[in-house]
């Protein structure tokens, strides 16, 4: 018989939710001075550690994008849908394994993470630039909304 490997069940807070910072840029205060708190659904995190477990990690870089973002976004466009939540956009050097490790993402990538309206992390990853502009991501004219503001 062979053993199955077991992986503890992620727990968060009572509401069911991990923090992931309380020192997100508010996407209505450009100058930075204004912070949020974001959180990410315990089930997301779960799903992800089965089928993406590298992604689970990359949550350190969305953190960084977060806290430190180039451009926010008001507006993600899901398929025949409304416009709701934000869209923070960044680059980063850095991205992190499923080890911890950290690792290269080199020039050509922008790291993006997608909030809801009460700012909990929905998705988050790394995308193309766009070929007119290397600082807006190439999905943005089919994506995203309203540029709220640059930060450059």
């Amino acid at each position: 018989m062979g053993t199955s490997r077991h992986r503890p069940k992620p727990r968060g807070d009572a509401q069911g939710f991990f923090l992931v910072t309380e020192e997100a840029q508010d996407p209505s205060d450009p100058t930075g001075r204004k912070l949020v708190l974001v959180r990410v659904e315990v089930t997301t995190m779960s799903r992800l550690a089965i089928a993406a477990e590298a992604k689970t990690f990359d949550v350190r870089t969305a953190k960084e994008i977060l806290e430190h973002p180039h451009q926010v976004w008001r507006g993600i466009r899901p398929a025949r849908e409304c416009e709701w939540g934000w869209c923070y956009v960044g680059r980063t050097s850095t991205a992190h394994d499923r080890r911890g490790n950290t690792f290269s993402l080199g020039e050509d990538w922008l790291f993006v993470a997608f909030l809801s309206p009460r700012f909990t992390l929905l998705e988050w990853g790394r995308e193309r630039p766009s070929e007119d502009d290397p600082d807006l991501p190439a999905t943005c004219q089919i994506r995203l909304g309203e540029l709220v503001w640059p930060k450059r």
